[in-house]
């Protein structure tokens, strides 16, 4: 869920209230000492695949989903964040801009 900037800030406890909630974690190692209630960076793992082709997209992310199921040594509550978004290479701007090139997310 996203939520629109606004002069409004929400409260976690507002955001518990709408049974909305949010992942912070931090790579400062010191923080997470201190405070054990936060997460550290290493709890999320991050997987994108630089590509505008979705066939690509989808062998990527399900290669990705093999691979973390064979991480071993991950702690139980690690999470894995697949990237689901199609990146413009050079080329796809290029050629948009040349016209008759335009690609729809069905191609």
């Amino acid at each position: 869920m996203v939520i629109s900037k606004s002069d409004n800030f929400i409260t976690i406890n507002e955001m518990i209230a709408k049974n909305q909630r949010a992942v912070l974690t931090f790579s400062d190692d010191e923080t997470i000492e201190n405070f054990p209630q936060l997460w550290p960076a290493s709890t999320m793992i991050n997987s994108y695949v630089n590509s505008d082709k979705v066939d690509q997209m989808i062998a990527y992310n399900q290669k990705q989903v093999e691979d973390f199921n064979a991480i071993s040594f991950l702690p139980k509550n690690a999470l894995y964040k697949l990237c689901w978004t199609l990146t413009p290479q050079t080329s796809t701007i290029i050629e948009s801009l040349l016209g008759g090139k335009l690609k729809s997310l069905k191609e």
